[in-house]
């Protein structure tokens, strides 16, 4: 939003910009001025948004990774928390019958890929629930996720672990964030990496995960 405040020669502009959704860091936005009998000129505001409390998301959190042709409701999109990687979209349905903690069917019909790539959930410190859905056209896949620099998942195949191809899977996580700057999920492999949407929930949430961080 751009203020205008005087008159004449002596006029200010204040450029506000809301940064709700945003992701910690560094960012970018263009404002174009203009006036009745001038050129108008462009100029680029660089912003922070820092570390603070007041950004931070409620729980839970529900990304929906991938297109967003597949809108899901009660899910985000990525975009405001992904770094890297880019869409991918599955030709096929994926079945999702019987999957304990399974998402929506639209959810899995794409994902984001490509390695590396990462998310910063801006949640406050804390213990939370970390789920992360899968479903893969292929197999002979080795991925690997790290939060907080601890690793959660090691050389993990979708397909293998789903029982077939175009099936959904859930892994679940307990994990700790501790340095007030959100959530870090890091996914890397040699090949290719990629899921179909994360979630934090609160905990206790049903029981504890696969797997834990400290």
């Amino acid at each position: 939003t751009v203020t205008r405040s005087g008159t004449g020669n002596a006029q200010t502009l204040s450029n506000a910009v809301a940064v709700q959704g945003l992701a910690f860091g560094t960012h970018t936005a263009t404002v174009t001025v203009a006036a009745t009998g001038v050129s108008s000129k462009q100029y680029v505001v660089t912003f922070t948004v820092a570390n603070s409390m007041a950004q931070m998301l409620p729980v839970p959190v529900r990304i929906n990774s991938g297109s967003n042709q597949y809108l899901v409701e009660g899910w985000m999109p990525d975009d405001a928390f992904v770094s890297g990687g880019e869409d991918w979209v599955n030709p096929k349905e994926v079945d999702t019958s019987g999957v304990e903690h399974a998402g929506p069917a639209a959810l899995y019909k794409s994902v984001r890929h490509q390695s590396p790539h990462s998310y910063r959930i801006p949640v406050a410190n804390g213990r939370y629930l970390l789920r992360l859905h899968f479903a893969d056209a292929y197999t002979g896949r080795s991925m690997s996720y790290s939060v907080e620099g601890a690793t959660i998942l090691s050389g993990f195949d979708p397909s293998s672990e789903a029982g077939g191809i175009n099936r959904a899977v859930v892994k679940s996580f307990e994990v700790e964030v501790r340095g007030g700057d959100g959530m870090l999920v890091m996914a890397t492999a040699a090949d290719d990496v990629f899921e179909a949407g994360l979630e934090v929930l609160p905990l206790p949430f049903g029981g504890s995960g696969d797997g834990g961080v400290d």
